[in-house]
């Protein structure tokens, strides 16, 4: 699941003067796998051609390895698998739903946080008035679906557990391996186990990101260059 948001906060802290391109970048893996998902299109990270945004990619991939070992991440989706166990559903599925979970509540718990907002607002008028070289990617398809994203403020809707949890099934249901699957009667049984972790988000999700920056060490800095333009 995407944690787009998260990528965006994580890079207006590490890198405060970058460009909503770079920002955007930053979260663009996660919407080549929405895209790839949705529409069944594969785009590979060698065919973005914009420097900003393959930057950006660069820095998305080092954040997730950073992001992905941190003591606090695994803690919480641990509890969330907790929360799963015994309701009935499959071992497959908790699996599916509690990294995947964790992460877009994560989003949405950085969303409704006014820095979260801020850096959301700015890469959304961005690319809304046409500031990020999206047409450099070569597929209209990804463009319009990102520009979708951002008009219908789709990160919103994660703010609902229940929400998340139609997603999840949606998803999980769509995909070849029916063992990651639940079935919609379940899907009560998974929103109630997504307002928990909603709940506990609300007090560790910034913690869980400081501890992330924190840990990007001085390979992952060099990324970005130390003087950018503010403006696009």
């Amino acid at each position: 699941m995407p944690n787009i948001v998260t990528h965006l906060a994580i890079t207006a802290r590490v890198a405060p003067e970058a460009s909503s391109s770079l920002l955007l970048g930053s979260a663009l893996p996660d919407f080549l796998g929405m895209y790839r998902d949705h529409c069944g299109v594969r785009i590979r990270l060698a065919e973005v051609d914009s420097p900003e945004l393959a930057l950006g990619c660069r820095l998305h991939i080092a954040t997730d390895s950073v992001f992905d070992r941190q003591p606090l991440k695994h803690q919480l989706v641990q509890e969330l698998t907790s929360d799963l166990q015994g309701t009935g559903l499959g071992r497959g599925a908790i699996r599916a739903c509690a990294d995947p979970g964790t992460e877009i509540l994560l989003d949405s718990t950085i969303l409704a946080d006014k820095d979260g907002r801020l850096v959301y607002d700015r890469v959304k008028a961005a690319v809304l008035a046409s500031e990020v070289d999206l047409e450099s990617i070569g597929d209209l398809g990804l463009k319009e679906g990102i520009e979708r994203y951002f008009t219908e403020d789709r990160a919103f809707s994660y703010q609902d557990p229940h929400k998340v949890a139609q997603i999840m099934h949606h998803r999980l249901q769509a995909r070849s391996r029916q063992v990651l699957a639940f079935e919609k009667s379940q899907i009560p049984i998974v929103t109630e186990a997504f307002k928990s972790q909603q709940i506990r988000l609300r007090e560790r999700a910034w913690p869980l990101l400081h501890a992330t920056i924190a840990g990007m060490d001085e390979a992952v800095l060099q990324l970005i260059p130390p003087e950018r333009p503010s403006a696009d």
